[in-house]
């Protein structure tokens, strides 16, 4: 689903590498240490990422190989990884076993919290899937131990995929709290609710913006959940035995270093530029809605470059940080490059604006005016360009990470609600309804948000019902490494989903109020699937994927 190509073509001693990259100015920096090359004789461009999940965020050999052909041809070289070396070459998410112990009074207050996690990676790196940083800052708990160990294995170098660390970890975390919600006969939502956490306990920080109390009961009365009858089994619908299950979903948002340039053209357009790729999230997009919304300029007259190390240095697309670190830059930038162009309004002999003072004036549907008087009495800032023979002008803004950063925990937060029908007659399983909610900051693009959600869920549905990765003991190689033997979710094992974005703004991570959410679709999906798989029929999944044949004492 992830492939990976490049072509590599030299010009003299300059090279240039068209990638399927998530992050080309990282991408060209470890290219230049690995071929001995000055950072500005290489060039990286990825102009559109269709899938970028995780191991797209770092380069890999195949990229050196492509050039050191190239160079030694002396035409251009495209490498690409074949479907059954996916496995190896370009990374992996790697598997994890869990043990979780929970002490709680018979409230369901948590009194302590132990979590060990044991995970392989390859005898070269020591890769970590970071799944115990989550465990101290989700629930409220005075007593919280998290360990991880590594171990090397005959297997390559696992990679970040999607949500990683907090994927696997809230596999176990969220089955451990509905398996305490059982044992003290309590709604699994009011157990989260009695261990809320009203600060994030493991960094001792307050909350940027929190807001998972409403994603519950949004989410529960959106769902129906009232109706659940708390007994195994005993809601059905015709042969089928329904199933409820709901689990806690988060994730940190980052903001980073970001370079953007924003142009102001005489031919009435909008330039915008930045060395930071669009993998598939609507990237370019954002670009736009940012700048349209600061200038009045249409959206089909700004036209937004990415993806090449020639622009401005922008961030890697990874971690769900990527939206929230160029708004900042795109919106300083495009306030830049108006606050120019008011002062050449003011300053233009000829201009209907000479000689006002330019704090007066404004930009409101790509119009100058004057302050507290009408676009439309305005004049198009093409005008004011041409009257002083300028082609454009630019703002170029660099912004760093949140100052507020020190002072808050920012994450978002969110609830999945799953409904899974069991019919024991033929051992069949199938998820009947799902229901997302996430408290993700302000939307952007309501569109691409929801696109993330949904796509997250149904990898989310993959990982609790179909995927497993089988390796040879013998030689460590991946068994199943194509789609004939690798299981995935399909349109036939998807029911129709629901996601529902609640608004509150985050504005200390920056003035839009932004979130990243491409990640936290799929953290806590499987632990909702087997939640509702144990309501159904009793089956306690702890190992994924959910195996008929585990269910087949209950048919």
């Amino acid at each position: 689903m992830e492939m990976h190509a490049t072509i590599a073509t030299w010009n003299k001693d300059k090279l240039t590498l068209y990638e399927t990259s998530q992050g080309v100015v990282n991408h060209r920096n470890v290219a230049a240490e690995v071929l001995n090359l000055q950072r500005e004789s290489v060039q990286v461009i990825s102009r559109f990422i269709g899938s970028g999940f995780g191991s797209k965020l770092f380069p890999w050999p195949h990229s050196w190989m492509a050039a050191m052909a190239s160079k030694k041809l002396g035409r251009p070289v495209k490498v690409s990884v074949p479907r059954s070396m996916m496995f190896t070459t370009v990374g992996h998410r790697p598997f994890t076993r869990q043990r979780i112990q929970l002490g709680a009074d018979k409230d369901g207050k948590l009194t302590a919290f132990h979590h060990q996690i044991l995970q392989p990676t390859s005898m070269v790196d020591d890769f970590v899937e970071n799944c115990a940083e989550v465990t101290s800052m989700l629930y409220s708990c005075p007593h919280v131990r998290a360990v991880q160990h590594l171990i090397h294995k005959n297997i390559g170098t696992p990679t970040p995929m999607r949500g990683p660390g907090r994927t696997p970890s809230l596999f176990a975390i969220e089955s451990a709290m509905d398996e305490l919600a059982v044992k003290l006969n309590i709604d699994p939502i009011e157990v989260r609710l009695r261990n809320y956490a009203e600060t994030d306990e493991g960094s001792k920080k307050p909350w940027s913006s929190k807001h998972l109390r409403e994603a519950y009961q949004t989410g529960a009365e959106k769902f129906g959940w009232s109706q659940r009858n708390a007994k195994v089994g005993s809601m059905t619908k015709g042969k089928e035995i329904l199933g409820l299950g709901m689990a806690t979903c988060t994730w940190p948002a980052g903001r980073h270093n970001a370079e953007v340039r924003v142009s102001l053209l005489a031919d009435g357009t909008v330039r915008a530029a930045c060395a930071t790729q669009d993998i598939g999230t609507g990237t370019y997009t954002l670009f736009a809605q940012i700048i349209s919304d600061r200038t009045g300029v249409p959206l089909n007259k700004i036209r937004v470059q990415l993806g090449d190390t020639a622009m401005p240095p922008g961030p890697t697309s990874g971690g769900s940080s990527a939206s929230a670190t160029v708004i900042p830059a795109i919106a300083k930038a495009t306030d830049q490059a108006v606050q120019s162009l008011l002062r050449v309004a003011a300053l233009t002999s000829g201009s209907p604006f000479e000689k006002v003072d330019p704090k007066n004036l404004k930009m409101t549907g790509g119009r100058v005016h004057k302050e507290g008087e009408a676009a439309e009495s305005g004049a198009p800032f093409p005008d004011i360009l041409k009257l002083r023979m300028l082609s454009g002008l630019d703002g170029q803004v660099r912004t760093e990470t949140a100052p507020e950063a020190k002072q808050f925990s920012m994450h978002s937060f969110g609830a999945h609600f799953c409904e899974v029908a069991f019919d024991p007659e033929i051992a069949r399983l199938r998820i009947s309804r799902w229901l997302t909610v996430i408290d993700g900051g302000q939307m952007i693009n309501m569109k691409t948000s929801r696109n993330q959600i949904l796509g997250s869920i149904v990898m989310g549905i993959g990982m609790a019902m179909f995927e497993e990765t089988i390796y040879d003991p013998r030689n460590g190689k991946p068994v199943n490494n194509n789609y004939a033997d690798y299981i995935v979710a399909v349109n036939a094992d998807i029911p129709e989903l629901d996601c529902i974005f609640l608004d509150f703004p985050d504005t200390k991570l920056n003035e839009y109020g932004a979130r990243g959410i491409g990640e936290i679709g799929l953290t806590g999906c499987a632990s909702a699937v087997t939640s509702a798989v144990y309501h159904a029929t009793g089956v306690r999944v702890r190992e994924l994927p959910v195996r008929i044949e585990n269910l087949l004492k209950t048919a």
